[in-house]
Formats: C-alpha cells, sequence, structure tokens
C-alpha cells in the first residue's frame, strides 16, 4: 500500500508539475531558461548601399532585442534590425537579449556574418584628381561616386573632376545598362570613361555600373552591347594591387561589351573570364598596349562569335604565357591579331579542329616572324593532310615560319 500511495503520490505531483506554466517553474525553481535566439540565415552578402533587415526569433517577449555593428565602416544597424552596406569589407552584426526582470530568461546573444563585395573601385596612391568624361553617353539614370563611404553620394550626369587625397577609395555605381550608345552603323562610339590623373589601383565588381536595381553580386547578365566600352582605355597609371580582384563575373555577353576596356593600362592581375558562350567583338581589344601585363587569364570558352577575341592582347610585349584556347570550331577573325606582337610568348594550346569558311579567323594571330618561339602546340588528328600547307601555313598569316607545330597532349 505504501509503495501505491507514493506512486499515486508521484503522478499527482508531476501532473501539478505540467500543469503549472514555464514561467512559474522558472521562477519557482530561480532557474531562468535561455531566450532561445534563433536568426533565419547567420551569413548575408549585400550590395554596396543596399539593406536587409534582420529577421529574428525568440521565445522571451519581455526584452526587445539590441543591434550592434563590429565595423560601421562597412555596414552600419538601426534599432529595429534594419542593416545598410556602407563600404566594402566583411564584419559581424552582433544580436543581444537581455534577461527580464523577473528572471524568466537568461540573456542571449547570436552573430551574424556580413559580407559588402566592393563596388568598381579607384584607390588613390596620391593627391589628385579621377576625370569622369562621358562623351556621347546621355545617361538614363545618373552615375554616381562614393568617397569612402555609401554616405557620401553624389551625381554625376555631366563630365566631373572627382578632388582626392592619398588613400581615398573611390566607388562608383549606376542604374544604367550600358556604359556606350551604339550608333547607326551597329558600333560603339565613346561613352563613360574613368581616368585617374594619377597612380592609382583599380579593383571590385564593375557589374556595380550596368545594374538597374544596383544587387551588382548577383548581376551575371550583360543586356547591351558595348557596355563597357573603354572606360579606361589608355590610362597607363592605372594599376591593379595584388590584393584585390578586379571582378567581371558576366556569364551571359553582349556584342562588343568589354571591347577595349583595359586597353592602354597598367593592370597586371586580370579577371576571371567566365563565360562559356561570346558575342561578336566582346573581347577586342580588351588587354591590348599593355606592357605590363605577362600572363593571361583562363578563356574557358567553347562557342565563339566574329572577332570575339581579335586583338585582345595585341602589343603585350611582356605576355609569356597563354591560356588553352579550347574551342574546336573557329568563326570569322576569332583570333585576328590576338597575340600579336606578344615577343615573349613561348607557346599556344589551340585545339581548334574547324576553321570558318574564309580562313580568315587566325589571321595575324601570331605575326611577327621575329618572335623566338618554341614549341607551337595544334590538334591534328581531326585532318590527315593537316600540314605546314593549306589549313594552317606558315606565311606569317596564320602561324610564323619560326613556329613548330605538334601534336596537342
Amino acid at each position: 500500500m505504501k509503495n501505491r500511495s507514493f506512486l499515486v503520490g508521484g503522478a499527482l505531483l508531476l501532473s501539478a508539475l505540467f500543469l503549472t506554466s514555464c514561467e512559474q517553474i522558472a521562477s519557482s525553481l530561480d532557474n531562468p531558461v535561455p531566450s532561445y535566439l534563433a536568426l533565419d540565415k547567420d551569413s548575408i552578402g549585400l550590395s554596396f548601399g543596399k539593406t536587409y533587415q534582420i529577421k529574428l526569433s525568440t521565445i522571451n517577449d519581455k526584452v526587445a532585442p539590441t543591434y550592434q555593428s563590429m565595423d560601421e565602416r562597412v555596414v552600419k544597424v538601426d534599432p529595429n534590425g534594419l542593416v545598410t552596406a556602407v563600404g566594402p569589407g566583411e564584419t559581424g552584426i552582433v544580436i543581444r537579449q537581455a534577461g527580464d526582470e523577473t528572471n524568466t530568461y537568461k540573456s542571449s546573444q547570436v552573430d551574424l556574418k556580413v559580407t559588402v563585395p566592393a563596388p568598381l573601385t579607384i584607390h588613390a596612391n596620391a593627391k589628385g584628381t579621377i576625370n569622369v568624361y562621358f562623351n556621347s553617353f546621355k545617361p538614363d539614370a545618373p552615375v554616381y561616386y562614393y568617397i569612402n563611404s555609401y554616405e557620401n553620394k553624389v551625381a554625376m550626369t555631366k563630365n566631373t573632376e572627382i578632388e582626392v587625397n592619398k588613400g581615398d577609395n573611390v566607388y562608383f555605381t549606376s542604374a544604367n545598362e550600358a556604359l556606350a550608345p551604339e550608333n547607326e552603323g551597329g558600333w560603339a562610339n565613346y561613352g563613360l570613361q574613368i581616368q585617374p590623373q594619377m597612380y592609382a589601383y583599380v579593383y571590385g565588381n564593375l557589374m556595380s555600373l550596368i545594374t538597374p536595381d544596383g544587387n551588382y553580386i548577383d548581376n551575371k547578365t550583360i543586356t547591351k552591347p558595348f557596355a563597357f566600352y573603354r572606360l579606361f582605355e589608355w590610362t597607363s597609371n592605372l594599376y591593379t594591387d595584388g590584393q584585390h580582384a578586379i571582378e567581371l563575373p558576366a556569364t551571359t555577353l553582349t556584342k562588343g561589351c568589354y571591347n577595349g576596356l583595359f586597353m592602354g593600362t597598367s593592370i597586371y592581375e586580370l579577371p576571371k573570364l567566365p563565360a562559356t558562350k561570346l558575342e561578336p567583338y566582346c573581347y577586342q581589344y580588351m588587354f591590348a598596349n599593355n606592357w605590363n601585363l605577362n600572363q593571361a587569364p583562363e578563356l574557358p570558352a567553347k562557342t565563339l562569335a566574329e572577332g570575339c577575341y581579335g586583338y585582345m592582347f595585341n602589343q603585350c610585349s611582356n605576355l609569356y604565357e597563354a591560356p588553352v584556347l579550347p574551342a574546336t570550331k573557329l568563326e570569322p577573325y576569332c583570333y585576328e591579331r590576338m597575340f600579336a606582337y606578344c615577343y615573349n610568348l613561348r607557346y599556344v594550346t589551340c585545339l581548334a579542329t574547324t576553321m570558318d569558311d574564309g580562313n580568315t579567323a587566325t589571321s595575324d594571330w601570331l605575326s611577327q616572324a621575329g618572335q623566338y618561339v618554341s614549341p607551337k602546340y595544334f590538334n591534328k588528328a581531326a585532318s590527315a593532310t593537316w600540314n605546314l600547307i593549306g589549313f594552317w601555313n606558315t606565311s606569317g598569316w596564320d602561324i610564323p615560319s619560326v613556329w613548330t607545330i605538334q601534336d596537342a597532349k
């Protein structure tokens, strides 16, 4: 009977406990529970100037949470958890919730990691000016620049001289889809050009200049021709710094979109070019006349277009390494003068098996008979009659006579 009474008494006690609120139990036992703060995601990426509302879950409805940015040069956060990206970088936001007065809940904390990739950025290595020319470009929306912070925002619709001090970072954005106008002949007139007048570095995501909604970190599509036409042309005091990358993440290109973009600059670390399907003249003159350049980026495209690589590295006299050219079918003038006057180039791996109908694809692409280059690799498996006469020739039009031809490995 005693055992039965104990069991009955224990059951009654457990029943009483379950019928008692969590708050009463916590208070009576003086054992507060955690607030169980939770975020819907623990890390985010934000484009420059964009906002994000923190979404927070908690069982503590008695005390409002607080938000603190660990680096207000990167992001700011208001009392309601609205985050604004004000500068490139990576930082955290600490969300805290204090315990309540009745000691029902303990204090809690969670952290949100925020990354703000840099928009197009010019870093000034000396005091001077950055000249911005609009030429014949009449923008649909202003081009903005910011010195050191998104909060220093200035709109441009005409030629502008930006005064900078040594160490300043100047950021650029716009809602236009292209920076140069297409003329009646189907080519481009000069459009926006950014030309520092002092020694400067360039880096960041250039899609910040052609993204209407401002969310450039997700923009992989160029929508209009000649989007970046001659943007930095002949700015010889423009360099890369070895620490920050230039980003051209577009996988969908347009006619002439990068034509002459970095021609005549001194950058030596080139952006990745991920597009696998090219458009006419999309890379034409892109890095030409850069005497500082010694290594080309990977060129993964297997679907080419007329003139797509024409003059791309023309007169890059210190270029010593070329990427593999994986396309098997060539298009008219697709490699025209691509590596012309690249005196230090030692070899090219080209996997082409089909030339364009007019045999123009490789016109003068390796011209300069004075080059001392060897070996030269080609895939000859597609044709038993492939030799130095015919498909490729050594007249200086396709392959200079000082090059040798071997099977691709």
